[in-house]
This record gives structure tokens, C-alpha cells and sequence, in this order.
């Protein structure tokens, strides 16, 4: 069956290898918890998170920080996970400069 993806609304761009999807955190801490064991469970190494720091959601919530948790949770499994943030802002098309840079951390 291939490489199970780690939580609903993920995929794999290239199996086992790129994985894209929506914010991996939650509001409820457990469901936070468990989409981001399945990131660590799938091996994933680097999170490239692309939303602002200020981001809210269309409720006007804001997002729950998920770049230390997962830190964790890797250190727990014995893998080496980092997050990056690389933002976009909301329903803007990055620039150039800002493309290239997250091309060049996804190779």
C-alpha cells in the first residue's frame, strides 16, 4: 500500500521523500500530537512551515506553535527534526527571493 500518509489532509509529492499538507498542528493537544507523531513516524526531517507568525485562522484563532513539539518528539525517537519557517503571507504570491529560498531548503 505504499507509505501511509501521516495525518488527513497530507500527501506525498514524492513517496517517502516529500511530504506537503495543511498545518500540522490542532487546537486540541492531542489531535496536535498525533498528526505530528505521524510526521516523525514517516521519517520526516525538516517541517518547512509557511504560514506568519501572526496567522490566524478563518475564525480568527491563532494557530497553535507546533516547532518545539516536534523538536521533541524526535529527540524521543532518536531522529534529528528541525522546523523552518519560511512565510508566505496569507493569499500572496511569494516572491522571487522569497520562492528561491524555499526551493533551496526543500533540495
Amino acid at each position: 500500500m505504499g507509505n501511509p500518509r501521516p495525518f488527513t489532509r497530507s500527501y506525498w509529492v514524492e513517496p517517502g521523500k516529500l511530504l506537503a499538507g495543511c498545518y500540522p498542528g490542532a487546537e486540541d493537544a492531542g489531535e496536535a500530537s498525533a498528526k505530528l507523531g505521524g510526521l516523525v513516524e514517516s521519517g520526516i526531517g525538516t517541517v518547512i512551515n509557511l504560514m506568519e507568525s501572526d496567522e490566524v485562522s478563518w475564525s480568527g484563532k491563532p494557530f497553535r506553535p507546533y516547532g518545539a513539539q516536534i523538536v521533541e518528539l524526535g529527540e524521543k525517537a532518536g531522529l534529528d527534526v528541525s522546523c523552518l519557517r519560511l512565510p508566505i503571507r496569507d493569499t500572496h504570491i511569494p516572491s522571487q527571493e522569497e520562492m528561491q529560498k524555499i526551493l533551496d531548503a526543500i533540495d
